[in-house]
């Protein structure tokens, strides 16, 4: 299975993107930072997207998405109902943009819907997917994504406390692709936020390291860049007190899961 960080952000600079992977070229983590580093060719030989909830960052390249597949086919995206229907009502509204999840015709969508709850094992193209329970203030899931290698992965989705308990519902990944927001100093926000902290990813690591046996490479995504310095010292720290990698994700970078 082959990671290509696309997105490794909450916020866009100059040198961030909204959190976006891609796996093996086909399925698409989130669409924050899609349609603007992939080619059309390659936006339309995806198989499917994995929507973790609906926040702007999360979605926000959904509507040009539609438009770059639209009359080459039906592209499937999967996610909590309550994020597909944000985004037809809020996105793809015949305002804001047009109704890619309807038209050219509503038998064959540019983008075509399917809701998604925690338990359910789908396909999306190759890869095979288990759905989870997220802990965040909207409806969310996180997903565990087998490939046709074998190999799989855990993509956190945006998460606050609880999500070992979550996580251990699934088979040990491959990888760990898990959201770690902010740097320690603003714990108290991550909590109202829904998001973690290092201190607080600290605690769901050592939970799912008791309920695995053991800790499989965790890569970070979801960084706010204004205080990505300080929460690299953070996480620093907590890799030493784990004795175990911990990897912050960067726009561009490949991973061989």
């Amino acid at each position: 299975m082959h990671l290509r960080v696309l997105g490794a952000h909450n916020a866009e600079t100059e040198s961030t993107r909204l959190v976006c992977l891609l796996l093996d070229g086909t399925l698409a983590l989130d669409a924050g930072a899609l349609t603007s580093n992939l080619s059309a060719e390659a936006q339309r030989a995806l198989a499917g997207v994995l929507i973790a909830h609906a926040h702007f960052d999360h979605v926000r390249d959904l509507p040009a998405l539609g438009i770059n597949v639209y009359r080459q086919g039906t592209l499937d995206v999967h996610g909590p109902p309550a994020a597909l229907d944000a985004v037809a009502s809020h996105l793809l509204n015949g305002v804001i943009y047009a109704r890619y999840n309807e038209t050219p015709s509503p038998d064959a969508p540019a983008l075509r819907f399917h809701a998604v709850s925690a338990g359910d094992e789908f396909d999306a193209g190759s890869h095979r997917v288990l759905a989870l329970d997220a802990e965040h203030t909207l409806p969310a899931l996180a997903y565990y994504v087998a490939g046709p290698d074998d190999k799989a992965l855990l993509y956190s989705g945006d998460t606050g406390p609880g999500a070992a308990r979550n996580w251990s519902r699934a088979p040990v990944p491959d990888l760990l692709v898990a959201e770690c927001t902010l740097p320690n100093v603003f714990e108290r926000y991550a909590l109202e936020s829904g998001h973690l902290t290092p201190r607080l990813l600290g605690d769901e690591l050592r939970g799912v390291r008791e309920a695995w046996g053991k800790l499989p490479p965790v890569l970070l995504v979801h960084m706010n860049p204004l205080t990505e310095g300080l929460l690299a010292d953070d996480v620093q720290r907590l890799a030493a007190e784990l004795d175990t990698a911990l990897t912050l994700g960067s726009e561009g970078m490949e991973v061989l899961v």
